[in-house]
């Protein structure tokens, strides 16, 4: 039985952030880039359904690729191969369990490189850890939404967050969430299965949102009523020329845009919920 699919495509290096995008909305689940080459993962009960959008887009914009077909352990054991741990100066190393701590370091995630978006090597998450990671969060509820590994949420319960909040409509993320929060000894966390209708009914001192440009346009409104009143929400996973889109979303929804980050194509805003104005 085929449990997963993945397409080996020719193409740029300059090209990849571009490609990656389009097939992350056409449902790819996750991604290793080879010398040109990008090569993209499906599974999934959904998994025909994205391997027909998938292999239209390629096939009509004349794109060479190799599909393969794998078992789910062959694909997991592969991934797991190929994983070697992120840094962020010395502040932070992100390694799996099977690696050796390093003292270099003034702090660790362990995560378990699972097929789960989030390992700290996409240009998303890098960016979002770089901003944490200088970050102190007592007192704070946080809510990680589209967790995929739960390396965000997991980061910031590290640095004192009060409440982490872990939301994905995958399955394996949140499997996979659960067994890195217990790699980590986070306890107290709530991890649920599903999209913004499962948000508990509170308000977040920080929302962060690493998820696609087309699930942050039509999930802001709701993350948006979920915010607290000076909270902040961190919002990535879109392209450069997409950023004016996600700005005018911000204002519409009652947001103030604060700043940005650029790495590669790859945008991380980070937006604030202002105060009501004060009647005189």
């Amino acid at each position: 039985m085929v449990d997963c699919i993945s397409y080996r495509i020719e193409t740029s290096t300059e090209s990849f952030d571009l490609l990656l995008a389009v097939l992350s909305e056409l449902g790819a689940d996750a991604f290793q880039e080879h010398e040109n080459a990008l090569e993209a993962f499906l599974e999934g009960e959904d998994l025909l359904q994205k391997q027909t959008a998938i292999e239209t887009y390629l096939i009509e914009n004349k794109l060479v690729f190799h599909r393969i077909e794998h078992q789910r352990k062959d694909w997991n054991a592969e991934w797991e191969s190929n994983f070697i741990p992120y840094t962020i100066e010395t502040k932070l190393i992100v390694r799996a369990p099977f690696h050796p701590e390093d003292p270099n370091y003034k702090e660790e995630l362990i995560i378990f490189p699972k097929m789960a978006f989030g390992t700290g090597h996409h240009e998303t998450t890098s960016m979002i850890l770089s901003y944490i990671v200088d970050q102190d969060f007592s007192n704070k509820k946080v809510l990680d939404f589209g967790c995929g590994t739960g390396i965000l949420g997991i980061l910031t319960a590290k640095h004192h967050a009060d409440q982490v909040v872990f939301i994905d409509n995958d399955p394996l993320c949140i499997d996979n969430t659960q067994e890195n929060l217990r790699l980590n000894f986070v306890e107290g966390a709530q991890v649920l299965l599903g999209s913004a209708d499962l948000i508990p009914k509170m308000e977040f001192d920080l929302i962060i949102a690493n998820i696609t440009r087309n699930i942050l346009l039509d999930t802001l409104p709701t993350l948006s009523q979920h915010l607290k009143q000076n909270g902040q929400i961190i919002l990535s996973g879109f392209l450069h020329q997409d950023l004016d889109d996600m700005n005018h979303q911000i204002h519409a929804v009652g947001l103030n845009y604060k700043s940005h980050m650029q790495k590669g194509e790859w945008i991380c805003v980070i937006a604030e919920k202002p105060m009501p104005l004060q009647r005189i």
